[in-house]
């Protein structure tokens, strides 16, 4: 809301609200890095966990990193489930698709799955604030996999057995699929370095404050891709 014309520092934007997109416009125009904040991939909730990425809306490539952090985010993951009858779609947000320029996402993918499948397909919105919805555990317990652009609810799946077909860019790519006339034959690959990855992707409110969240970002650059 009260970007420069020019930007002459590093820019952080929280979110894709209060016009950030047009912030990181700029930031690649100038070739300047900027920094993304987010709600966290695990212990969501304001004042507990935010995702902290560079150059990116999302975590990229998995490193290799420990997986001490997996516990320490109360992360609990579950044998992929091989059986499954429908395909839930959850589409993006109205303000995402302008920030990322996908506004016909839903239509395209509905058109691409109804080439590819037979299967039932349910539209799972995001909930609004207030509005009671079945639990994403309940709505997958019978699912064949969750297709979604790049929404959290992918790292939701995935840890709850459910395979995923996302955009190439989604902090869920490295262990989904993007490719939907793969829909019918789904992956379970082994999630712990990436599940390793993506904690060591987000920090606590006080690591943010005390410093140690820019530390493991900055060790972050230096570790190997798995």
């Amino acid at each position: 809301e009260d970007e420069p014309e020019v930007l002459s520092d590093i820019p952080v934007v929280w979110g894709v609200l209060r016009d950030s997109d047009r912030i990181i416009a700029q930031a690649k125009a100038q070739s300047l890095y900027f920094f993304y904040i987010d709600h966290a991939y695990f212990d969501r909730g304001h004042g507990k966990s935010y995702r902290i990425t560079r150059n990116r809306y999302e975590a990229g490539p998995v490193r290799d990193c420990p997986p001490d952090r997996i516990a320490e985010f109360g992360v609990n993951v579950r044998p992929w489930r091989k059986s499954g009858r429908e395909i839930i779609v959850c589409p993006p947000t109205e303000y995402f698709m302008q920030a990322h320029g996908c506004s016909d996402w839903l239509e395209t993918t509905l058109d691409a799955l109804a080439s590819y499948t037979d299967r039932p397909i349910i539209i799972r919105e995001k909930p609004q604030p207030g509005e009671t919805a079945v639990p994403l555990e309940t709505a997958l317990e019978s699912a064949h996999a969750l297709v979604t652009h790049s929404s959290n609810v992918a790292i939701e799946a995935a840890c709850l057995g459910t395979p995923v077909f996302v955009n190439p860019a989604s902090a869920a790519a490295p262990i989904g699929q993007a490719d939907l006339s793969m829909i019918e034959t789904p992956v379970y690959p082994e999630r712990e370095a990436w599940l390793a990855h993506l904690a060591y992707s987000q920090f606590s409110f006080d690591e943010t404050r005390d410093g140690r969240a820019w530390r493991l970002l900055l060790e972050s650059e230096e570790r190997d891709l798995v």
